[in-house]
């Protein structure tokens, strides 16, 4: 009976160094962003059997990729093997959803920033190069469009003087931009890891639903320590501190919007309004642009007030 468990299990972890060495050569033919549930497919396997098991056929897998194409092999290595560490091993001590999320978000944006500043600096591969390549070419091309118009000239010079300053911008808050991405990614492995491993009789806990979203009571005093810290940061290098400073506010007003549309979601499921209603209504707010100045506001009024009152109090 053990010697058939055993099989079971090795068999398993086979499968396991399978499914990773599969998606690793979809990412690679074109799917780039497939090899980021990677963690999900280590968490389940941690989960239904053994941590240092799952760990070793997971390096198995991504040594398997090094052989076949050295440089994505240690790209894949430096940006998924952590973030499958320390999402496995959370999951398994049944950490919350959130602090989850969190430290897999902050795990894969330092191994995101480390990865593309180690392996691609001062090569033809800069990450940032590329990206500002891109949008460059991006501009000539709407540029083309409009020329081919016969649009004013002025219009034209408008137009371009208009969308340089949004791709500067773009540039700016690149890391703003990289972390929003690791801490969707972080949601999208729970989701995955969630559902499978209740599909098969195992259960870790539930994310909170959206409309129940809100920054931890000690979020205030954190962003007010680094705006304190970035203003001493000043007086180093002004571009720095503008690059910052620019960073903090996008991030900050995220997290605010977020919490906004979540209390709109709150109040909206409070009327009993069916969820593909709230979807619309969202989406619709997310979409028009200029509404999403009074949900930063309701959003920064329900982060000191509690609107919602969903805030649990403090043990005495």
């Amino acid at each position: 009976m053990n010697n058939d468990r055993k099989n079971n299990i090795n068999i398993e972890l086979i499968l396991e160094t399978l499914i990773v060495i599969l998606i690793s050569l979809f990412s690679r033919l074109g799917f780039g962003s497939l090899a980021f549930l990677i963690p999900a497919v280590a968490c389940i396997f941690t989960i239904r059997h053994d941590f240092n098991k799952s760990i070793i056929a997971l390096i198995i897998g991504l040594a398997a990729i090094i052989l076949i194409d050295r440089f994505y092999g240690l790209m894949l290595l430096i940006q998924i093997l952590p973030i499958s560490l320390v999402f496995s091993y959370m999951v398994k001590l049944r950490r919350s959803p959130r602090d989850v999320i969190i430290s897999s978000t902050i795990i894969l944006f330092m191994s995101l920033l480390i990865s593309l500043s180690l392996l691609t600096s001062g090569s033809e591969l800069d990450f940032t190069k590329q990206f500002e390549v891109f949008l460059n070419n991006q501009l000539e091309t709407q540029v083309n469009i409009l020329e081919n118009m016969d649009l004013d000239s002025e219009f034209i010079e408008s137009f371009k003087t208009s969308q340089e300053g949004v791709y500067n911008y773009i540039l700016q808050i690149f890391p703003s931009l990289l972390l929003l991405y690791s801490a969707l990614i972080g949601y999208i492995n729970y989701i995955i890891s969630k559902n499978i491993l209740r599909r098969i009789g195992l259960g870790i806990r539930e994310i909170a639903p959206f409309s129940k979203f809100s920054v931890p009571s000690n979020f205030g005093i954190g962003i007010a320590s680094v705006f304190v810290l970035t203003l001493l940061l000043r007086n180093i290098d002004g571009a720095i501190y503008d690059v910052l400073l620019v960073n903090l506010t996008a991030i900050l007003s995220l997290i605010f919007v977020v919490q906004g549309l979540s209390v709109v979601d709150f109040f909206l499921k409070k009327r009993n309004k069916k969820r593909i209603t709230r979807v619309i209504i969202l989406a619709v707010i997310i979409l028009f642009i200029p509404m999403l100045t009074p949900i930063t506001i309701i959003g920064a009024i329900d982060m000191i007030f509690d609107v919602r009152k969903i805030r649990k109090p403090r043990n005495s």
